[in-house]
């Protein structure tokens, strides 16, 4: 199976667009290799500061999974490395949530240098569990609710501009 960096998630038909938040920072030195250059590790930490704000804004942060019993361990994680970031650049990391049924989450990253320049690309599945680590089929209440708020049109103030569309 190939993936596609362009589309990492195909569209459903009826489904509202996705939701994205962007988070703007500076490349710290502790975050580079002996060359200044961003080691490939970190990017996974960049993804998951955009990650955590989206959820935050989506209305289901850390702790109402907790109160859930819920946990959303990765299933995937992938990243095509475009452009290099360096020590003291100013980036930008967009984190885009995709509409599934499913009971997962499908999230999209985009990280851009202050020039607007694509530098990296990527995407996560994280699946919907129990704490034991059981699936779970019929999604918690909170993460009904927060699909139900989406295909509505009450979380419109997250939509992003969107890169995937044409």
């Amino acid at each position: 199976m190939r993936f596609d960096s362009d589309a990492p998630f195909r569209m459903q038909p009826g489904a509202p667009e996705p939701l994205g938040v962007s988070v703007t920072r500076k490349v710290r030195f502790g975050e580079c290799d002996p060359m200044c250059v961003v080691w490939h590790g970190t990017y996974a930490v960049y993804a998951e500061e955009a990650r955590e704000a989206l959820v935050e804004a989506c209305g289901f942060p850390y702790e109402i999974l907790r109160q859930a019993e819920v946990v959303m361990p990765i299933k995937a994680l992938f990243f095509d490395y475009l452009l290099p970031l360096r020590f003291g650049q100013e980036y930008a990391v967009s984190a885009f949530i995709h509409w599934t049924e499913a009971a997962r989450v499908n999230m999209e990253y985009l990280i851009t240098d202050a020039d607007g320049r694509i530098c990296t690309k990527g995407f996560s599945v994280q699946l919907i569990t129990s704490f034991s680590g059981g699936l779970i089929l019929d999604l918690p209440p909170f993460y009904r609710d927060f699909m139900q708020r989406w295909k509505a049109g009450e979380l419109a103030r997250l939509q992003l501009a969107y890169p995937g569309k044409s």
